[in-house]
């Protein structure tokens, strides 16, 4: 796994040794997280579909295209049952990858970044 944090800095890096995840937080807030996933991109789409059809009215995430697959997105949000940073989600060369707006980031911002990320298992 790689990426590019231009011109953001890392300011912390940690692995949980329950599950393996590894987490990346940079200087601005952005969050970079990996988490070990055995789905396929299709069968993670289908899980977002169905968790949406189980949700509220106001689910706040929608697919859209990123990296020749499919990502959960979400711009900054606050309703009735879901608070969040502009966020996305996506499983790529074996893991779930998602990264958080912590930082205030709107959702083109971490597009960006995503696009830019390399990726290998």
């Amino acid at each position: 796994m790689t990426g590019s944090a231009t011109e953001d800095q890392d300011t912390q890096a940690w692995i949980r040794e329950s599950d393996g995840s590894v987490a990346f937080e940079f200087a601005s807030g952005l969050l970079v997280m990996y988490y070990r996933d055995p789905r396929t991109p299709a069968e993670f789409v289908e899980d977002v579909r169905d968790q949406a059809a189980s949700e509220t009215s106001d689910w706040p995430f929608s697919l859209r295209p990123l990296r020749a697959r499919w990502a959960e997105v979400a711009e900054a949000h606050r309703s009735a049952h879901h608070v969040g940073p502009a966020a996305i989600s996506w499983v790529e060369g074996g893991y779930l990858i998602s990264i958080l707006g912590n930082g205030g980031q709107q959702l083109d911002e971490i597009l960006r970044f995503a696009g830019g990320m390399s990726v290998t298992n």
